[in-house]
């Protein structure tokens, strides 16, 4: 079944009590939740930190994973699929699906660094079954290519080296896998095995040289180091107190934190450089967390101050929950109520879009690659949109930084160009270092304001060579 309904809902009153506490340049989370047999709660949540209603897509199908692009395009996994929605647009806009090859359902996805494509993970339904990665391109939503391991048991994946390299583990092994310019799985090492075993999340610390695995079973926590070819070797292991699945890492990256799912509690890990230990800190939680191999049931934002939790008394009490990491508490919710089971938790910061007019006057937007002058381009502001809150060290435009005049100042200026008694931003940029072609039709703005907020805008082009 494909989804069948996109809605909004209002948002929780706890919400609006913590929502100062949500860190800045981060907007929204989004949760994946999932109940067998029961249609309308097999959705994603989208629930802003600073305030304002939920949004729910509704799937129909039990979701997995995620993936947010930094353009805020969400990619969800049901059953051998993923979905494709504008999380900019109300309601969440469909941009498409893909079918991956395999006999088993899709469940983890990861998106490379570079945001040009996703690898998911065909979770291992039988012994006698074959499991597959695949990569999608997320411009196209086209598969690039799939690999088959057999019939193996794979649960999750990390990109480590870049988009270059990532680990890919099961049962109790590990595999490097490599990528080529395009997003192809170009090799694939053979199996290292671990001396812990029953796989459920894994975290790539800041800096790419440590990731940390949760073995269920084992009840541990494993360190593995990892080389510039994205290899894997096992360095250490911290004893866990009750059977570990999720985890995640503050943007420090000095603080790991791992869902106990037989304890119910969230601990505490301390990084320092290579060596990880226990703190010893347990927050207690009142419900289990359980999201299954390859997803993510807890999320911390960028600053370090709050986490949130996925949290199931596997009937009726379904949601999300934010602990304070300031103090280590739990926040009494929940925050969010999901219907179905919580999955997998992300947070993402959404782009404004903006209004451009390239070459501000003129139609059609011309631009000759031959020429050795610049292209002016205007931020539009609005009556919701204040374009001098741009910082144009930030902006780039078709690939090319503003052009620079005198004592390297950026050449930028404020002016009304459409007569809407408003001030625009006016941007010049060499035209040698736009990045376009004969057969480029619209050209793209992004950029930054001097508060932190990621704004992207696009015009047409006319481009002669």
């Amino acid at each position: 079944m494909y989804f069948t309904a996109v809605s909004s809902r209002g948002f929780s009153a706890l919400a609006f009590l913590f929502a100062a506490l949500a860190a800045p340049g981060q907007d929204i989370g989004v949760v994946s939740a999932y109940r067998y047999n029961d249609p309308p709660n097999n959705k994603v949540v989208i629930f802003p930190l600073n305030g304002g209603p939920l949004r729910e897509i509704v799937i129909g199908e039990p979701t997995g994973g995620m993936g947010i692009t930094p353009d805020g395009v969400l990619a969800v996994t049901h059953a051998s699929w993923v979905s494709f929605f504008d999380l900019n647009s109300t309601p969440p806009a469909f941009l498409g699906k893909v079918s991956v090859p395999s006999p088993c359902p899709v469940n983890g996805v990861e998106l490379s660094p570079n945001a040009r494509f996703l690898l998911t993970i065909h979770v291992w339904c039988a012994y006698w079954m074959p499991s597959y990665v695949t990569t999608i391109d997320v411009a196209t939503r086209q598969v690039i290519g799939s690999v088959n391991l057999g019939p193996t048991d794979a649960f999750d994946t990390i990109f480590t080296t870049g988009s270059d390299h990532a680990l890919l583990f099961g049962w109790s092994w590990w595999r490097t896998l490599g990528f080529d310019s395009a997003g192809a799985i170009s090799s694939v090492s053979d199996p290292t095995y671990g001396t812990k075993y029953a796989t459920q999340g894994s975290a790539l610390v800041p800096g790419g040289r440590l990731a940390l695995l949760t073995n269920g079973q084992s009840q541990t926590v494993t360190v593995l180091s990892i080389d510039a070819a994205g290899a894997a070797a096992e360095s250490g292991f911290v004893n866990m107190n009750g059977w570990p699945q999720a985890v995640a890492i503050n943007g420090a990256g000095r603080r790991a934190y791992v869902t106990e799912y037989t304890h119910s509690t969230v601990a505490v890990l301390a990084i320092a450089g290579s060596s990880v230990s226990d703190t010893n800190i347990r927050i207690a939680l009142p419900y289990q967390v359980y999201t299954g191999f390859g997803m993510n049931g807890i999320a911390v934002t960028e600053d370090g101050r709050r986490a949130y939790v996925g949290l199931t008394d596997w009937f009726t009490n379904n949601g999300v929950w934010m602990i304070d990491l300031t103090t280590n508490t739990l926040v009494p919710g929940p925050l969010v109520a999901t219907g179905g089971i919580p999955r997998e938790i992300r947070l993402a910061t959404l782009v404004l879009p903006v209004g451009i007019d390239i070459k501000p006057g003129s139609y059609p937007n011309s631009i000759n690659l031959r020429s050795q002058g610049t292209v002016p381009v205007a931020v539009l502001s609005s009556r919701d949109f204040d374009a001098a809150t741009v910082n144009p060290s930030t902006v780039r435009f078709a690939g090319a930084a503003v052009a620079l005049r005198g004592k390297d100042q950026p050449m930028a200026g404020l002016e009304d160009v459409n007569g809407d008694l408003l001030k625009d931003l006016v941007l010049h940029f060499a035209t040698a270092d736009l990045q376009l072609t004969p057969a480029s039709t619209e050209a793209v703005l992004t950029g930054t304001t001097y508060s932190g907020r990621r704004i992207r805008g696009k015009d047409s082009v006319r481009v002669l060579d």
